[in-house]
């Protein structure tokens, strides 16, 4: 994931992203109904555009986030939303971030979902420049 993000009101983070995912369900799907022979792992890449938004509470976040695929291989909801939890480690302040290369290390969870239906549970760790 890539992504550009604004903190505003010093509690609030606005952000604009693309991602990619490799979805080994769908790999499963395509081998074995001889769905693109010879690139099924080529195909059950997913990329998708995001708007997203975290209300920060001290070291504690609360990220969500709306996304559109931008290829759907086998169909299905164009749309997804993450909800979760990030811990915030390292971070600058916004009045000292001039001086500092990295403004913020955090882990994070969160649910990948397609409206009511979960489809998995991500971590990660996450390094703003």
């Amino acid at each position: 994931t890539t992504y550009v993000s604004k903190m505003y009101r010093g509690k609030s983070r606005a952000m604009l992203g693309i991602e990619g995912t490799y979805n080994a369900k769908l790999y499963s799907l395509f081998k074995n109904t001889y769905q693109y022979v010879g690139k099924e792992r080529q195909h059950a890449w997913q990329y998708a555009v995001f708007a997203a938004h975290e209300f920060v509470f001290g070291k504690i976040g609360l990220p969500l986030q709306l996304g559109v695929y931008l290829n759907r291989e086998n169909g299905g909801q164009p749309i997804y939303q993450k909800l979760g939890l990030s811990y915030h480690f390292y971070h600058v302040k916004n009045e000292e971030q001039g001086n500092h290369f990295v403004k913020d290390i955090y882990f994070t969870t969160q649910l990948k979902t397609h409206f009511a239906t979960a489809d998995f549970a991500e971590f990660g760790l996450g390094i703003l420049f």
